[in-house]
């Protein structure tokens, strides 16, 4: 138990930083790009809800309640570029969850996304653009695979 708080611990640092990294250093304020929002906004939802009930979220509905303090989880469930529903690999446990073979574990990822990139979000907080190519060979918990 004490490893998964200290991966909790880590994983609850790294969402600081990454907030303060995104912060806008001028005094105009800066919006983070929708699909950035959207994924933050999915990793929050489901890393508290894995902390609330002492496991990692079956569906989308056990995320609901932290997604509401966010927005409409309607809307954040969708991904702004595509118009479609995540990807979300659930019932994962994004405390305990390691890299394999180097490569980090992604939970969520676009159903289609645009112009051939998908974005994605990888453990701990990790928001990037991704190739199918790139996709194919990534790491996805749970024995997910993925299919374009």
């Amino acid at each position: 138990m004490a490893n998964a708080k200290t991966w909790l611990s880590v994983l609850l640092i790294f969402q600081v930083s990454l907030i303060v990294a995104c912060s806008p250093r001028s005094s105009g304020v800066q919006e983070l790009e929708p699909i950035v929002k959207h994924l933050q906004s999915i990793n929050h939802a489901y890393i508290k809800t894995t902390q609330q009930l002492g496991r990692p979220p079956k569906n989308a509905d056990e995320i609901r309640s932290a997604l509401q303090e966010v927005g409409d989880p309607d809307k954040l469930l969708r991904s702004p570029i595509d118009g479609e529903e995540f990807v979300i690999i659930w019932g994962v446990d994004p405390r305990t969850e390691p890299p394999m073979d180097g490569k980090l574990p992604i939970l969520v990822y676009e159903k289609k996304g645009i112009g051939g990139k998908r974005y994605v979000w990888q453990l701990p907080t990790r928001i990037v653009a991704m190739t199918d190519d790139e996709l194919r060979t990534a790491y996805f918990p749970g024995n997910h695979r993925f299919s374009p």
